[in-house]
C-alpha cells in the first residue's frame, strides 16, 4: 500500500521508547508456521519475485501477534514504528521493494487480520505503507536523534568515542534540517527540538567531554523572531516609560496649578480681610459723627472747633500740658476722689457733677504755678476744671 504521506504522524520521544521496547519483544515469540503459510498463500508468487525470504514474513508475523502494546493503549504508535522499521529494512536489504510493490506488506496485514480476528481492519491496518524518501529521511533523522539521547541517558557520566562520533553526526544533521523543520513542519520541529534540549542538559552533567563538538543552531527565522520580539519588548518598555513620564508631568502640572490656585485664593482672602479691617477702622468715626448730629444742642458751627468728639479734644488738650503740671493734676485727681465721697450732692451732684462752678473752683487747690506766664496758668486751671468735671459729649453740649 502506497500512501501520499500527507500525515506521517511522527512518534514523540515519550511514545518512541515504549514502541521500540515493544518492537524488540518479537524475538521472544515462538513461530506459528502453519498460520504463516496460510497467510502467505495468495502472495507467494509476488514475494518470490521480490526475493523476500520466509524469515522476513515470519518476523512480521510475530510483530503483529505482539498484543501487549495494544493492551496498554500504545498500539497506533507501535504500528507507526513497525512501519518505519519495515521501510528501513527493505531500503537497506531488499532493494527490489519500492513504492510500486510495497503494498504486498499491506496485503499480508489484511490476511493476518482475517485469519486472527476475522476482521481485515484490525491490527495495524492503515499504518503499513510505503514512506517516500523525504518523509523517510525526516523520520530517520528524528528517530536517530531519539536513539542518541536514549543512549546518553542510560550511560554513565563518561562519553565513549562511539557516542562522541554519534553526537557529532547527529548535531550536523540537526543543523542541516532545522530551518526546514521550523519553517514548514512545526510538529516535527517541536519533537526534535524538545529532545535536543534534553541532550544539551545531559551533556552539561557529563564528567568527560568529547574532544570535538558542534553547537546546535537555532533556526534562522527563530533568531529573527526573537530579535524582533526583543526589539518590540524594548520599544514597549520605552513607550510605557514615555507614557509614565507624560502622566508624571501632567500630575506635576496639576499639582502646581492646584498650589497656585491655593496661593491665589489665600491672597484674595487676605485682600478681602484687609479691606474689611480698613472699613472697620473708618466706621467708628462715621458712627460717632452720626451720633453727634443727633445729640441735643448740636450745631454745625461746632465743626469749626475741631473734631466732634469732645474726648478727642480733651485728650489733645491734655497732651499740650507740660509734664510737671500733668504730675500735679494726677495728685489732684486722687484728692478729688476723696472729696467726692464725703461731700453732699445737690441736683447737679446727682448727675455726677459738682454743686456749681464755684464749688468746682473751690475744689481746685491753690497750687502755685511757678515760672509760668499768666496765660499758661489760666489754661492749667481750665484743664483742671474740665478733668474734674469728666466731660462727655452730652455735658460738653450743655456747657457750650
Amino acid at each position: 500500500m502506497a500512501g501520499d504521506n500527507s500525515d506521517p504522524r511522527y512518534v514523540a520521544y515519550s511514545n518512541y521508547v515504549d514502541a521500540k521496547t515493544q518492537y524488540n519483544r518479537y524475538t521472544g515469540l515462538y513461530d506459528e508456521k502453519k498460520d504463516l503459510d496460510e497467510i502467505l498463500k495468495n502472495i507467494n508468487d509476488k514475494r518470490n519475485k521480490l526475493q523476500l525470504p520466509d524469515s522476513f514474513f515470519n518476523k512480521l508475523h510475530k510483530l503483529l501477534r505482539n498484543s501487549t502494546p495494544f493492551y496498554w493503549g500504545n498500539g497506533p504508535n507501535y504500528c507507526r514504528y513497525v512501519n518505519y522499521r519495515l521501510n528501513k529494512e527493505v531500503r537497506d536489504t531488499y532493494h527490489r521493494v519500492n513504492e510500486s510493490n510495497f503494498d504486498i506488506l499491506h496485503t499480508f496485514v489484511v490476511n493476518f487480520n482475517k485469519k486472527k480476528h476475522n476482521n481485515e481492519k484490525s491490527t495495524c491496518y492503515g499504518h503499513i505503507e510505503y514512506l517516500n524518501d523525504i518523509v523517510y529521511n525526516r523520520m530517520k533523522i528524528l528517530y536517530d536523534f531519539y536513539t542518541l539521547y536514549d543512549d546518553l541517558r542510560s550511560s554513565t557520566n563518561l562519553m565513549s568515542d562511539e557516542q562522541c562520533k554519534s553526537l557529532l553526526f547527529n548535531t550536523y544533521m540537526y543543523n542541516e534540517v532545522i530551518n526546514d523543520y521550523y519553517n514548514d513542519y512545526p510538529d516535527l520541529y517541536k519533537k526534535i527540538s524538545d529532545v535536543k534540549d534534553l541532550i544539551e542538559e545531559k551533556l552539561k552533567k557529563l564528567d568527560k567531554k568529547c574532544e570535538e563538538t558542534k553547537a546546535f543552531r537555532k533556526p534562522q527565522k527563530l533568531v529573527e523572531e526573537e530579535r524582533k520580539k526583543e526589539q518590540d519588548r524594548i520599544a514597549e518598555e520605552e513607550r510605557k516609560k514615555e507614557e509614565q513620564d507624560r502622566l508624571d508631568r501632567l500630575r506635576e502640572q496639576t499639582e502646581a496649578q492646584a498650589r497656585m490656585k491655593q496661593i491665589t485664593d489665600d491672597m484674595q482672602l487676605q485682600h478681602e480681610t484687609l479691606q474689611q479691617v480698613s472699613q472697620f477702622r473708618e466706621e467708628p468715626e462715621i458712627v460717632r459723627y452720626s451720633e453727634d448730629t443727633k445729640a441735643p444742642g448740636y450745631s454745625p458751627l461746632l465743626k469749626s472747633r475741631g473734631t466732634l468728639d469732645p474726648s478727642v479734644r480733651f485728650t489733645n488738650l491734655e497732651a499740650a500740658i507740660p509734664q510737671p503740671y500733668r504730675d500735679q493734676l494726677e495728685g489732684l485727681d486722687d484728692r478729688q476722689e476723696v472729696n467726692a465721697r464725703t461731700e453732699p450732692k445737690n441736683f447737679l451732684g446727682s448727675l455726677g457733677l459738682p454743686d456749681s462752678i464755684t464749688g468746682v473752683l473751690g475744689q481746685v487747690d491753690p497750687i502755685p504755678v511757678v515760672g509760668v506766664s499768666g496765660g499758661m496758668g489760666a489754661l492749667f486751671l481750665l484743664f483742671r476744671v474740665l478733668k474734674i468735671l469728666n466731660f462727655h459729649p452730652y455735658t460738653y453740649n450743655i456747657f457750650t
